[in-house]
């Protein structure tokens, strides 16, 4: 009898053990940060048009936006390829020279994010301007066992891609 017990114990054990090892996916945060030779206002100027991206983003080929800017405005991002997504304005801070901006409407084949919380900010760098861009997300897949271009690392290399390439394209326009 406890021989019984003891394989059903241990029958049990080896069933959920492959469930506590399969996961969701985890949140993904990177921030990135550059400087530049401008003051904190002309950058702002630039980051703080909303629909400005397309014009400083080497990536994106169209950024307008629907509705006032203010919380609650809609920016649809069309990249090189045509794929689209929408993203949602949360707050935007002329004072603190700051705006975040959340995914509204996925498309995890043109950006292999199911979720995504950004926050751009500029401030005074000694004579210049310092921009931070933090990004909260989720990779495409949110299932246990994702493939590999839609995984937490697929996410982060595109999410690093898109700040990177964004500021940089940022200090070009700037530069102009």
């Amino acid at each position: 009898m406890r021989l019984t017990l003891r394989l059903s114990m241990l029958f049990c054990a080896v069933l959920l053990v492959p469930s506590a090892w399969a996961h969701g996916p985890t949140p993904q945060r990177l921030t990135l940060e550059a400087n530049f030779a401008a003051a904190p206002e002309d950058v702002w100027l630039v980051l703080g048009d909303l629909s400005s991206l397309a014009s400083w983003h080497p990536q994106v080929v169209q950024s307008p936006l629907e509705g006032d800017r203010a919380r609650g405005a809609r920016r649809t991002l069309v990249f090189e390829d045509g794929g689209q997504v929408v993203e949602s304005v949360d707050d935007i801070d002329d004072v603190k020279m700051s705006y975040s901006y959340r995914l509204k409407e996925e498309n995890v084949e043109v950006f292999p994010a199911s979720f995504y919380s950004n926050t751009i900010s500029v401030m005074p760098d000694g004579e210049g301007a310092q921009v931070v861009w933090r990004a909260n997300f989720f990779r495409a897949d949110t299932g246990n066992y994702p493939s590999e271009s839609h995984n937490d690392a697929a996410a982060v290399a595109a999410m690093r891609s898109f700040i990177e390439t964004g500021l940089d394209g940022l200090r070009g326009y700037l530069e102009k």
